[in-house]
């Protein structure tokens, strides 16, 4: 997973967010197509749940630069 340094600039932040966006949804069509077949995801998505955390954690990133520097949220 990809970890982003703390003083990350906003357009920074805001790439991770899409980019951990795209893998949630890619993660979301492959576990439901495994589960139609009968896989067992399991550990599948216990790795979406983990990159859901991340996507969470950016964003809560970014919402703090963007209050402290409204600047940035232009």
């Amino acid at each position: 997973m990809t970890r982003m340094h703390p003083s990350a600039t906003a357009r920074e932040l805001e790439r991770e967010l899409e980019v951990l966006e795209q893998r949630l949804d890619d993660g979301e069509r492959r576990i439901e197509e495994a589960t139609r077949i009968g896989a067992d995801t399991a550990s599948w998505e216990a790795f979406w749940i983990e990159l859901l955390h991340s996507y969470e954690d950016v964003y809560r990133r970014l919402q703090a630069a963007e209050t402290d520097h409204p600047a940035l949220a232009a």
